[in-house]
């Protein structure tokens, strides 16, 4: 009879144990396989960084922590955030096997992964702002920095950085036009639930991705980016405005933009996009 029992709770555990994998939707993930918890860290792209140094890791592998001291944006730009309150993330991609000419494809997948996420579980609809930033009409919510590892012409591995503003209400005065999701939904949310389901979307567009799906994210990701087929207002690395269209972003990542009757391709640092 006691063994009865004891077989009865384990089978009853295993179950459990069933349901919360197809619950969150994780049962045979590439994404999130393995996941590192950490409470405070420089960065969860340099932890990572030197996770491969020593020693391969799963495809897949998540850097998830708690706090940054030294998170990082694009170029020098620093990434804050309040301990506790944001999603910090790194996933770590090494089955790629995708050209170094392609590489902008990874950002894009990352960018429609978020704002799939998100929609799905709060029915808002966020905009891409290129090259790799997520906003809420005109403020930022998130943002992507990714770093690959490139030999002989073929991605190695590729690093995913990943930050996004979820429960922080406040933020320093140097940055400009920040928000969070409960500063825009006037709740508190619900960051696991965040994180899973972000989990599940870069699952699910990684898998389009190794089967080379290209068309799938250049067109998701221009339906979501902002000023698509619009004409909104630019200024160069000199500092000079101007108006032009934006037709779409090339493979390589470079912003296709209609100036008059002329276009022209531009690399992020070149151009940058005016917000009002």
């Amino acid at each position: 009879m006691v063994y009865f029992y004891s077989n009865f709770i384990f089978f009853v555990f295993f179950c459990k144990i069933i349901q919360i994998l197809f619950t969150k939707r994780l049962f045979m993930n590439i994404i999130g396989n393995k996941i590192i918890e950490l409470e405070e860290i420089n960065s969860t792209n340099d932890y990572a960084a030197a996770l491969l140094l020593n020693d391969k890791q799963p495809d897949g592998t998540i850097v998830l922590a708690q706090h940054q001291s030294h998170g990082k944006g694009q170029g020098k730009n620093i990434w804050e955030s309040a301990k506790g309150k944001n999603l910090l993330m790194s996933v770590v991609l090494n089955q790629l096997n995708l050209k170094a000419t392609d590489q902008f494809f990874i950002s894009e997948m990352t960018a429609i992964s978020i704002v799939s996420a998100i929609k799905e579980l709060y029915e808002i609809d966020l905009i891409i702002k290129w090259p790799n930033d997520i906003y809420f009409n005109n403020k930022k919510i998130g943002g992507i920095l990714i770093r690959n590892s490139i030999g002989e012409g073929i991605i190695k591995h590729s690093i995913i950085g990943i930050g996004i503003n979820i429960n922080q209400e406040e933020f320093p005065e140097y940055i400009p036009n920040p928000s969070s999701l409960s500063l825009i939904l006037q709740r508190k949310l619900d960051k696991e639930a965040i994180f899973y389901s972000l989990i599940q979307t870069l699952n699910d567009n990684y898998l389009r991705l190794l089967s080379s799906d290209f068309e799938y994210f250049k067109k998701e990701f221009e339906k979501n980016l902002i000023g698509f087929n619009k004409e909104m207002q630019f200024i160069d690395n000199k500092g000079k405005s101007f108006e032009a269209i934006i037709l779409g972003v090339k493979e390589s990542g470079e912003l296709l933009i209609k100036i008059r009757n002329e276009i022209k391709s531009f690399s992020h640092g070149e151009i940058k996009l005016v917000l009002n």
